[in-house]
């Protein structure tokens, strides 16, 4: 279908680490095209709702920028982080 203003597009991030080891402090960020915005409340990290503020859970949106922190990260690992946003 066509995208137009007013359409809602689904963001879809996965990380994925393969092989063995660990990576600390995994921190994905991505900041969202200036024709967007950010449908509040829209947020979901490996299938759970997600708040967009800074507070007890891993993710937010602040400064037109989604931010997920997983901190020290066990691989092989999958993560799936989506959100919504508004065409402009």
């Amino acid at each position: 279908s066509n995208v137009e203003a007013g359409s809602v597009l689904t963001y879809r991030i996965t990380v994925t680490l393969s092989g063995t080891g660990s990576v600390n402090n995994l921190v994905i960020t991505d900041p969202l095209p200036a024709q967007t915005a950010y449908v509040a409340g829209s947020m979901l990290v490996n299938g759970a709702t997600r708040t967009d503020a800074a507070d007890a859970d891993n993710a937010r949106f602040s400064a037109n920028t989604v931010t997920v922190d997983f901190g020290n990260t066990t691989s092989p690992v999958v993560h799936v982080i989506d959100f919504r946003a508004t065409v402009n």
